[in-house]
């Protein structure tokens, strides 16, 4: 689950991996990007643009679907990122939730 209003629902699928994200830890979009990219293995060729992500996210193999993601220090997640495109981000991850 993310923590933030900017979502529609949750982000959470009923069951699966969860992955658990540190905001704290991750303050910009190419620490987002490789730590996806590491955790969900997706394939090398991933392009770190959110346009990769989506399609990446929506290409997630079986043994990892359903996702949650749950984001702990919310306020320091994506700290280094403009608002504009943390609210794209967030538009993203609820139409990958939906397909």
């Amino acid at each position: 689950m993310i923590l933030t209003s900017k979502l529609r629902k949750p982000l959470a699928w009923p069951s699966g991996k969860q992955l658990k994200i540190d905001g704290s830890q991750v303050q910009s979009m190419d620490a987002l990007y490789d730590l996806l990219a590491s955790e969900l293995m997706f394939p090398d060729y991933f392009g770190k643009n959110l346009d990769a992500l989506f399609d990446c996210l929506c290409d997630l193999a079986e043994d990892i679907t359903p996702l949650q993601i749950v984001i702990s220090n919310t306020p320091d997640f994506l700290a280094n990122v403009d608002e504009e495109e943390r609210d794209e981000l967030f538009c993203l991850l609820n139409d990958a939730q939906e397909t």
